[in-house]
């Protein structure tokens, strides 16, 4: 938890090959702010949410709970 900044994160995971399918240039790097954005959504924390209700999902969580 904190060990990288966004701009870190960002570079680490392009050196590993994501890239943004939302860029103009294909191959970019996904944009800091979309990746913030990725990780707000509580979805990847294992959560579903409905109508401004939050559940338990039954898919796994890619972030650990309190790792945000």
């Amino acid at each position: 938890m904190g060990e990288y900044s966004l701009a870190e994160l960002q570079a680490t995971m392009h050196a590993k090959g994501l890239t943004s399918p939302y860029a103009r240039s294909p191959g970019a790097p996904l944009s800091v702010s979309k990746l913030a954005e990725m990780l707000a959504n509580p979805f990847y924390l294992g959560i579903v949410q409905w109508d401004g209700v939050r559940y338990p999902g039954q898919h796994m969580a890619i972030i650990p709970q309190g790792a945000v």
